[in-house]
């Protein structure tokens, strides 16, 4: 078998994962909160319980009262709880957002400052093994509901061919997939010197499901975020492995592929009915319309920042006349939620993510800044065409980025490269 250099987070297993549970019990808790944040209410419409309320705020404060030093080491979370404080608090102030909105936005402070705190390698390594089994359970909802074992949140038709959502938002439904095709299935995250047949099985299975879900959401953004990451991780890490293995995985893409093609005609017939309510705008088909869309959104963003810029958030009546629709990017969502402070808070983050961690990837060139440099292709597509300011995992993931960028590796505590 092809070996590698051991990696300090050890091998995945089962004895393991429930070690590394119940020695960091406040990091599982406010990963199940993020992850599974959408759970309570594909239960129960009626409930006021989320993830959230269930596990991030109890987590968070008993992490900041043990931890209370650490937190004041990281700047750019308190940044950022400043941003909300003045810009969605000034619109609260004016008449332009409500209490609601300020609640709804607070606990991604939280959220943010929790996971941007410096950790040793492994404890990224076991988050990520973590967040990617239990968003999981996105495609496996989509999944059993296709079966008629669960029921849907909602089944839309379209010239025949039926769409599922499942228990994530369609603004979350990406960045959840995404977990999938950056750490390859798991397999960057095996993390053990010797990586076994069933692993490559095992990861190859986790794509498949992972594709298929996408394909039964039919939302064309998730499958851009779900290929681009697949595409960026596959080609870096098989560079170094041996032919065999890089048989075994053009094997695995083939499955995938022959899914597809099984699949196509339903996909096919969802690519072209896609239906966006845009009555202003005169164009020939509904792709278009979808393009069309966004691009009179980004147009009317730049001119109004442009002309008179809001220095907190303000009522978005007047963007929705003109546009169609509520802002369905993140830059523009920021800005009308929390006006130029919170825009600004969230370019400076983008700007770091984009810097830092390719950089990362460039001088280790390891698994984890791989996953990381992978997970950042598919923020980067997701952000750019869905709202998100309210998104836990969204806010999670800037968390590790700027973790795991800021983090300077000690001498003798360099993480193994790919081999």
């Amino acid at each position: 078998m092809h070996n590698r250099p051991e990696n300090p987070a050890g091998e995945f297993s089962l004895s393991n994962a429930f070690a590394w549970i119940l020695g960091n019990k406040l990091s599982t808790l406010m990963i199940l909160g993020v992850t599974l944040d959408w759970l309570p209410r594909y239960m129960s419409a009626e409930t006021a319980l989320s993830g959230t309320k269930l596990f991030i705020f109890p987590a968070f404060l008993i992490d900041l009262f043990v931890n209370f030093k650490e937190y004041f080491r990281v700047l750019y979370p308190w940044l950022f709880f400043a941003a909300l404080l003045i810009g969605v608090g000034g619109a609260y102030w004016e008449g332009a957002a409500t209490a609601g909105q300020f609640t709804q936005l607070l606990p991604s402070a939280f959220i943010l400052m929790y996971f941007s705190r410096r950790r040793p390698y492994n404890q990224y390594i076991w988050i990520l093994r973590l967040t990617l089994v239990l968003s999981l359970s996105v495609s496996v909802v989509f999944v059993l509901s296709s079966f008629g074992i669960l029921e849907p949140i909602a089944l839309i038709e379209r010239k025949g061919f039926t769409r599922l959502q499942g228990g994530a938002t369609w603004s979350s439904l990406g960045l959840y997939m995404s977990f999938i095709p950056a750490t390859l299935g798991g397999l960057l995250l095996s993390a053990s010197g010797r990586i076994k047949r069933r692993t490559f099985i095992a990861s190859g299975l986790l794509m498949v499901l992972g594709f298929f879900a996408i394909m039964l959401s039919g939302q064309r953004s998730s499958g851009a975020v779900f290929l681009a990451c697949s595409a960026l991780s596959f080609v870096l890490y098989l560079r170094k492995i041996s032919v065999w293995r890089l048989a075994i995985a053009i094997a695995l893409l083939a499955v995938i592929f022959v899914s597809f093609d099984s699949l196509s005609n339903q996909l096919g017939k969802a690519m072209d009915s896609f239906e966006v309510r845009v009555e202003k705008l005169e164009v020939g088909t509904n792709r278009s319309r979808d393009v069309a869309l966004r691009e009179s959104m980004y147009a009317y963003f730049l001119k109004d920042l442009s002309r008179s810029p809001k220095l907190v958030g303000q009522d978005t009546a007047l963007f929705e006349a003109v546009t169609g629709d509520i802002p369905h990017f993140v830059i523009g969502e920021s800005y009308y939620t929390g006006g130029i402070f919170l825009l600004g808070i969230f370019l400076v983050g983008f700007g770091f993510m984009a810097i830092r961690i390719p950089i990362l990837y460039l001088r280790r060139r390891d698994e984890l800044s791989l996953a990381m440099l992978s997970l950042l292709v598919g923020f980067a597509i997701q952000v750019t065409i869905h709202p998100g300011v309210t998104v836990r995992v969204l806010v999670m993931i800037m968390g590790l980025a700027m973790s795991v960028g800021r983090r300077e590796q000690r001498a003798g505590q360099r993480a193994p490269a790919l081999s």
